[in-house]
């Protein structure tokens, strides 16, 4: 199961994703880490305020924590 959530706290987004995921099963990791550092450029363009990104990978559960602030 996939958990997704957005909080507007003023003038922040803040979203936060979480999913289990099967550590034995084979996965292509140059394209993930190309994935992420395209996320990364794309949101500096986007938005004037650098967002804050983090992506964490513990217990078998993928963590992604995205901040946008606005003012």
């Amino acid at each position: 199961a996939i958990d997704i959530r957005i909080n507007i706290e003023g003038d922040k987004t803040i979203m936060t994703c979480e999913n289990k995921y099967d550590p034995t099963r084979q996965q292509n990791v140059e394209s993930h880490c190309l994935g992420n550092v395209l996320i990364e450029k794309r949101l500096r363009l986007i938005y004037p305020v650098r967002p804050t990104l983090t992506v964490s990978n513990h217990n078998n559960v993928f963590k992604v924590y995205l901040e946008i602030n606005y003012g």
